[in-house]
């Protein structure tokens, strides 16, 4: 669910199901040319907002404390400071923690749904997935698409760019219009392609180091079916695999949970499935980029239902449930998903008190539906089963918590090779010269260079540390291939 769409949701439609389109696979593939992905291991996020995530780590006793942390940025207010935007909403810099100068700002931007400072976030983790809003309303971001596509706001993804480059030891997952195809965010996907792409140019050619993750998270909601009165083509909305490091899926509802309101739309499991076998497809890892047992209590073990649209009046025809019941219910299955599929590489989990913020409270008439409590340590034995989950060797999840030891793992770049094991690259992005060094049992490195289209641009012998000759090269993303290996290397061209 869009964390910063203020938009009342209104049921209509009818829903009528079909087969997902599958786009052709391209006849070149980079084999695991994956950063950031630790081998054969699963990370794990907390979010959304800073409050919950100080409340977890201290109160979730024993709990694991997570790789990474999940923040939000409202990216047409990302230069606006002290910016009134409501009772009880007030925006700094779009909730990023940085001046136009780049110097930190203490304040944190609200929704009245929790502080936002992803400042604070990166201090605090060495992870940190970022839902990037881009949602045109009346208040913000009026024709903003289009704006984004004619460069209007070429200075707020600099400043973004500003921000990664002051935390190059930090790595940034960026969701770009998350939710891309949720009827709340009502992008047209021709815009929301071409923004996507020019948000991604624009970033990599101001960045100092490689250090953001560009992430393609559809909603894979049974709602959003049932507001468009069908389920979209989300191929319409892709902006090619030279522009997505990872997919992501939303998962609040239960797997295979219906509706009692409307026609009954593919399932939650269904939805994510098919979003999972297009990330096999491209060749992309998956995260579980939003997640959130919506309409569960957890400190009252009760679940209630979510919407008149789809199960009833909000926070109303609450049912009791055991801890046990509830959490095999919701959690069970979520982790059933998460082991079943080894393109999982990444679970982000909501742990909020959604009821105490005004934004999803009856304060707010549920304007965006009921969504509970979901701290897992609300309750006693829920926090138990969710630590056993974690640690549950099915899961694959990345015991170690020290940033440190999560930053080593990442760093390995990614894949099996034979007779290549490590090797760096440098400057990246580049614009004349890249200088290959180690990694090799020879003294001589053949290299191949192709564009992201698979067409090989350049191809010769660098011995260790000579350097290659790019200057010919037109402006975009390139893949360096050493050696007889597997191995390669994302390279930015300026």
């Amino acid at each position: 669910m869009n964390f910063l769409n203020l938009t009342k949701l209104s049921f209509v439609g009818s829903l009528q199901r079909y087969a997902l389109a599958i786009v052709a696979f391209s006849s070149f593939q980079f084999v695991n040319a994956q950063r950031y992905l630790p081998n054969d291991q699963k990370l794990l996020f907390i979010g959304q907002d800073v409050a919950s995530v100080e409340g977890y780590r201290a109160n979730c006793t024993g709990c694991h404390k997570g790789h990474g942390e999940i923040a939000y940025l409202s990216f047409y207010t990302l230069e606006e400071t002290n910016l009134d935007a409501g009772p009880g909403r007030v925006i700094y810099y779009g909730g990023i923690g940085m001046d136009n100068n780049g110097n930190r700002d203490t304040n944190n931007t609200r929704w009245g749904a929790g502080p936002l400072n992803l400042w604070s976030a990166a201090e605090r983790y060495p992870l940190v997935a970022i839902g990037l809003s881009i949602v045109e309303d009346a208040y913000f971001g009026q024709d903003g698409l289009n704006q984004i596509i004619n460069g209007a706001h070429d200075s707020k993804i600099v400043k973004m760019a500003t921000f990664f480059n002051q935390f190059p030891s930090n790595v940034f997952y960026l969701r770009i219009g998350y939710e891309f195809d949720g009827n709340w965010n009502r992008y047209e996907p021709t815009k929301y392609v071409s923004a996507y792409k020019r948000i991604v140019d624009i970033l990599n050619a101001n960045l100092s180091q490689d250090n953001v993750e560009y992430v393609w998270q559809s909603s894979t909601s049974p709602v959003d079916d049932i507001l468009d009165g069908d389920k979209e083509d989300i191929t319409k909305y892709y902006p090619g695999k030279e522009y997505v490091d990872w997919m992501g899926l939303s998962w609040f509802l239960r797997a295979n949970e219906n509706p009692t309101q409307a026609p009954i739309p593919a399932t939650q499991l269904e939805l994510a499935n098919e979003l999972v076998a297009f990330a096999k497809l491209e060749g992309k890892p998956v995260m579980v980029a939003e997640s959130s047992p919506q309409g569960y209590q957890i400190d009252d073990k009760t679940n209630c239902n979510i919407s008149p649209g789809y199960d009833g009046a909000a926070a109303q025809g609450c049912a009791n449930k055991t801890a046990t019941v509830l959490y095999e219910e919701w959690f069970g299955e979520l982790f059933d998903f998460v082991a079943a599929n080894d393109e999982v590489r990444a679970l982000c989990y909501i742990n909020a008190d959604w009821d105490s913020q005004f934004l999803w409270s009856a304060a707010n008439n549920y304007q965006i539906g009921y969504w509970g409590d979901t701290r897992v340590e609300a309750d006693a034995e829920v926090m138990n089963l969710w630590k056993g989950s974690i640690a549950d060797p099915a899961n694959k999840f990345l015991q170690s918590e020290e940033p440190s030891d999560i930053l080593n793992i990442l760093s390995v770049d990614d894949v099996a090779t034979n007779d290549a094991t490590n090797f760096s690259v440098y400057p990246n992005p580049v614009r004349n010269v890249l200088t290959v060094k180690g990694g090799v049992d020879v003294d001589t490195m053949p290299y191949q260079l192709f564009a992201i289209d698979g067409k090989k641009v350049l191809e010769g012998i660098s011995t260790d540390g000579a350097p290659i000759n790019v200057s010919g090269l037109t402006k975009g993303v390139y893949m360096l291939k050493l050696g007889k290996s597997v191995a390669v290397k994302k390279i930015v061209k300026q």
